[in-house]
């Protein structure tokens, strides 16, 4: 993205979303647009500390960008999608397509979200070496990949990347 679009993205996207917090945090992967002085100053005036992802770590996070952002995005992408054509039934040549809100497109995440399962995300953070193996019950006993544990965890991971 070059710095127009970086201008336009905090103004039109980021901007509104922070709107009203004193401090907020924004983590984005290394590349010449994220680092240009004028976007970071202009974060910076809002309140937002930027956290750059070094080079080199993609390995690292991208099992987790393809084996659950990618199965979220498309199931939001396909709930989306519905919703469009159900908005541009009757919609004349001469109008505008509708636009949708945050009240239409959180509902359609939360849906995307309970979409991936727990086996996905186990199988997410095995391929990069981590994993639930075990999980040791306050009891004593020894269970192997508990599901709520599980799902505990994802519950969080997602939390965190939404």
């Amino acid at each position: 993205m070059d710095a127009r679009g970086c201008k336009l993205w905090v103004e039109k996207v980021w901007a509104p979303y922070v709107a009203g917090q004193s401090n907020s945090v924004l983590l984005l992967a290394e590349s010449k647009g994220h680092l240009q002085g004028p976007f970071n100053r202009q974060l910076a005036d809002m309140g937002t500390e930027v956290a750059v992802i070094s080079g080199g770590y993609t390995c690292v996070l991208q099992p987790y960008d393809v084996g659950i952002n990618k199965p979220l995005k498309d199931a939001l992408r396909a709930q989306y999608d519905t919703w469009a054509a159900v908005q541009m039934v009757d919609l004349r040549p001469d109008q505008n397509v509708p636009v949708s809100r945050r009240e239409d497109i959180v509902p359609m995440l939360a849906n995307a979200r309970y979409g991936i399962t727990s086996q996905s995300i186990r199988d997410t953070f095995a391929s990069i070496g981590y994993g639930v193996r075990t999980v040791v019950s306050t009891s004593g006993d020894s269970r192997s990949g508990s599901d709520d544990a599980v799902d505990s965890i994802g519950d969080e991971l997602l939390s965190i990347s939404l």
